[in-house]
């Protein structure tokens, strides 16, 4: 029988390195033979990426978060049917770029919508493929601010419909997904994101050691 593979995300704003540590766990399950890909959220289909665009564009949808939570919640779905369900049934990892817990947070704690709504509503668009772990990468906003800066060449302008919100926003986000980590130690774990890619990648792995391939180095 396949042992079923393992879906892991990486959460936390924007700037703090999500991208590249879940394209880095990804190269390291890779190196040592195992099926890994990843996924961003919302996108990874089709219609995911489509829904992307008109989420992160900023615009009338971005002023109704229960709408968004409804958006995000599709592009979810969709990626489960075609990817993370059947990827785990074959014993494939997924390696998520954000999660539903972006949803609880930004709709929910911060956006006012229900957050036992939300929960169930999560629970039914992943079924069975829910994510096994994820990692919380905890920065500063004022050092994810920088970071994003010096991604888009300074342009402070530069951002998605969320993030150009501004500092006192970003605040409550970063506190929020630090009470989700406490009420969901289960399933989450925060990360220490300062430092260098390869000092954060370390305390990912020791993050996931439990669930990682046995034997491997």
């Amino acid at each position: 029988m396949v042992e079923r593979g393992k879906i892991i995300a990486f959460d936390g704003l924007d700037g703090a390195g999500k991208s590249l540590q879940a394209e880095l766990l990804a190269d390291w399950l890779l190196e040592r033979g195992v099926e890994a890909r990843v996924f961003r959220e919302p996108g990874g289909t089709p219609l995911g990426e489509r829904l992307r665009e008109v989420l992160l564009q900023g615009g009338e949808i971005s002023e109704d978060p229960l709408l968004e939570a409804l958006l995000f919640s599709a592009s979810r779905r969709a990626l489960t049917l075609s990817a993370l369900e059947p990827r785990a049934a074959r014993g494939a990892w997924s390696i998520l770029d954000r999660s539903y817990l972006s949803t609880l947070v930004y709709q929910g704690l911060v956006g006012g919508v229900d957050l036992g709504l939300l929960e169930r509503m999560t629970r039914e668009v992943h079924g069975e493929a829910f994510p096994d772990r994820i990692l919380v990468l905890d920065l500063p906003p004022e050092v994810a601010s920088q970071r994003r800066r010096t991604r888009a060449g300074g342009d402070p302008g530069m951002g998605d419909a969320f993030e150009r919100r501004g500092e006192a926003y970003l605040e409550k986000v970063g506190e929020a997904y630090r009470s989700l980590v406490r009420s969901h130690s289960d399933l989450c774990l925060r990360v220490d994101a300062k430092g260098s890619s390869e000092e954060v990648a370390k305390r990912c792995l020791e993050a996931l050691w439990d669930l990682l391939p046995r034997g491997e180095g």
